[in-house]
């Protein structure tokens, strides 16, 4: 009996190399699984390179998995263009691990059978699309990180969006109104059924799923979980597999306990 492909998309590492290995092995990957990270490999937790190195690793040996680029990420290559190197595992990043890092796509588009689905660090916000109707996601770039003009300034968000206005811009971090709500009460699913992280969502440590998307972030890196979502036909049906965190390695803030 054929075995059916596995998309399993898993959320935000923050460098919990640890916990990255118990996740794989409970997983128990076989050949033509793809494995798909929502981004923020790095940072808060206790070994980001060993995750670098174990994420390029699993991209090697099973072929078509992919990871896409979180703020995390953006931060440390905005930091390294200018030749800051504000955490304390940066200074010893080898050229290649920086090139994997500035490789990362903003977005990954996938067919699950038949059902368009996106991977995305943190969300989309309802004006970009007004704005942008014709154009939709087409005009992002691989370079994303080097400029681009308004339509890459305004999509580099993507990368750190949670909550929206009523005109459906988005909302700054700390700076929510009353009638702001997060960004995936009321997407619409246009562009596709979206795997997220960046939210984290703590107390209870489990995966939040909404009409069109699905949060993985279950903040490992406080003390969660490390979860993945594992798809075969459609991505609505997702299973969750989860392990423990072995350490609280960094506290959150407050406002972004949901």
């Amino acid at each position: 009996m054929e075995t059916k492909m596995r998309h399993i998309f898993i959320g935000d590492v923050h460098g919990c190399i640890d916990e990255l290995d118990l996740l794989i092995d409970k997983l128990r990957l076989r050949k033509g699984d793809l494995l798909h990270f929502v981004g923020d490999l790095v940072d808060r937790g206790p070994d980001s390179r060993a995750v670098i190195r174990r994420v390029r690793e699993l991209l090697c040996e099973y072929p078509g998995s992919d990871a896409v680029a979180g703020n995390h990420e953006s931060k440390v290559l905005e930091q390294h263009k200018k030749g800051i190197y504000k955490e304390p595992w940066t200074p010893d990043v080898l050229d290649d691990e920086w090139r994997f890092l500035a490789s990362l796509p903003l977005i990954k588009q996938l067919d699950i059978g038949g059902h368009p689905v996106v991977v995305v660090h943190a969300g989309f916000f309802p004006k970009f699309f007004v704005d942008y109707a014709e154009d939709g996601l087409s005009r992002i770039r691989d370079d994303w990180h080097k400029g681009g003009g308004k339509y890459m300034s305004r999509a580099r968000r993507f990368l750190r969006v949670r909550y929206v206005n009523p005109e459906g811009n988005m909302v700054a971090l700390g700076q929510e109104k009353e009638g702001d709500y997060f960004w995936a009460e009321s997407y619409d699913g246009a562009q596709g059924y979206v795997f997220y992280g960046h939210q984290p969502y703590l107390k209870p440590s489990i995966p939040r799923s909404w009409e069109h998307a699905c949060g993985i972030d279950t903040g490992c890196c406080f003390g969660g979980r490390l979860t993945a979502a594992v798809v075969i036909d459609d991505p609505h049906h997702a299973k969750f597999v989860s392990v423990d965190a072995l350490d609280v390695y960094a506290a959150p803030r407050e406002d972004w306990i949901v």
